[in-house]
C-alpha cells in the first residue's frame, strides 16, 4: 500500500517544499517502489569554477528521498543522508531516481508490534 493515490496528489503534497519548488525541482514519475524528479540546470546553481554545486545535486538527490520515503509511509524523515560525487554534473538537466528495496526488518523481542525499515537508494543522472 502506498501514501499517494496518484502522482497529482504526491506533487500537491510536496508543492509545500517550498525551496524545492523555488529551485524548480520536478517529481516526474512516481511509482510504488521508485520515483524520478527532475531539475534544469540553472545559472545560478554553479559555482565559482562554472561547475554545478554539489549543493543543488545533492538537494535533487534529497527531494527524490523525500519523495519514495513518504510514498512508502507518511510521515517520514531522513534521520542520515549522504552523496558520494563520482563525476562532475554535465548537460542541461539533472535526473534523480530513488529506489526502495522493501526490507523487513524483525522487531526485539520486547518490541510492541512489527516495524518497517525501508533502504532507499537514490540515482542521479546528469543529461
Amino acid at each position: 500500500m502506498t501514501t499517494f493515490e496518484s502522482i497529482e496528489e504526491a506533487r500537491e503534497f510536496f508543492n509545500a517544499d517550498k525551496f524545492a519548488a523555488k529551485l524548480g525541482i520536478q517529481l516526474d514519475e512516481l511509482g510504488e517502489d521508485y520515483c524520478i524528479c527532475s531539475v534544469e540546470i540553472k545559472d545560478d546553481f554553479r559555482n565559482g569554477f562554472g561547475a554545478v554545486m554539489g549543493g543543488a545535486i545533492f538537494t535533487l538527490g534529497d527531494f527524490a528521498f523525500a519523495v519514495m520515503s513518504n510514498q512508502l509511509h507518511k510521515l517520514t524523515v531522513g534521520l542520515q543522508v549522504s552523496i558520494n560525487y563520482l563525476s562532475g554534473a554535465k548537460g542541461e538537466k539533472l535526473i534523480a531516481k530513488a529506489i526502495s528495496p522493501r526490507v523487513y526488518i524483525a522487531p526485539p523481542i520486547t518490541a510492541p508490534k512489527p516495524f518497517l525499515k525501508s533502504s532507499l537508494i537514490s540515482t542521479l543522472q546528469m543529461q
